[in-house]
């Protein structure tokens, strides 16, 4: 079975009834490429591993464990977008959308195969500021509304993704404390019940939409940081926001 993205004009792009949120993110933007051609054709956007793609007889050498991968080719009258995983899926029909974009046609002959040179590819934002907070400055919308801002981290992302980023960081002192429940030390809390709800909602869609775009998010923070008010509560045992060595209830914490 195939199940269909789009048909844009008499051109319709394909992916597996299966298919992941990155590679629907991936064919949705070769859907925006398509749109307005009259040519009769269809393109068929997979990972190797999809059983739909043994009906035409197409496959893709890619090296055992290779990730990101893509080949694009066409046979007949259909372009075949085949990738060796999600993000492969992805960054064919974004390579694929590219040429179209270019050339205001599906190209002609073709026959490509590609991959990341890297690894890892990532960006880095700060959750710090200059001041007297240092590296450790709340995450909040007060203090970086820019983040908060879903338009903008939208736009954003679909910057990095059409840079082939795939990772990005978050640096600040220490993050827990605003996206996440603490039962086992209340007096870490930094955010009221309702403040607390909203960001972690928030951190949950920001990543989503990173995972769609096939982009890791990662914290990016310091041991041994804990929260102010998990600090000012445990003063008279030596605890500081910034400690040098651990101890029992550091490690606990």
């Amino acid at each position: 079975l195939l199940t269909s993205i789009c048909a844009c004009g008499a051109v319709t792009v394909r992916v597996d009834p299966q298919a992941s949120p990155t590679e629907r993110y991936g064919a949705a933007r070769l859907e925006a490429a398509l749109a307005g051609l009259s040519t009769s054709a269809e393109v068929i956007a997979a990972t190797q591993s999809s059983a739909m793609l043994s009906q035409f007889g197409v496959r893709a050498q890619f090296t055992p464990g290779q990730a990101e991968a893509f080949r694009i080719l066409r046979k007949q009258n259909r372009w075949f977008v085949i990738g060796s995983d999600a993000s492969g899926v992805m960054y064919g029909c974004m390579d694929l959308a590219e040429r179209v974009g270019k050339g205001r046609a599906l190209p002609s002959e073709i026959d490509v195969t590609d991959a990341p040179a890297f690894k890892i590819r990532g960006t880095n934002l700060f959750w710090m500021k200059y001041g007297e907070k240092g590296y450790d400055w709340p995450v909040t919308r007060e203090n970086f509304p820019w983040f908060f801002d879903r338009a903008l981290m939208l736009g954003y992302l679909d910057q990095l993704v059409e840079n082939r980023y795939n990772a990005i960081y978050f640096w600040t002192g220490h993050p827990f404390p605003y996206f996440l429940e603490l039962p086992r030390f209340p007096e870490a809390r930094m955010l009221s019940e309702e403040e607390l709800k909203r960001n972690t909602d928030y951190l949950r869609w920001f990543t989503e939409e990173a995972s769609r775009r096939g982009i890791w998010t990662v914290f990016h923070f310091y041991n041994i940081h804990v929260s102010p008010n998990f600090a000012k509560a445990h003063e008279r045992e030596g605890v500081q926001v910034a400690n040098a060595a651990s101890t029992p209830l550091l490690a606990a914490y």
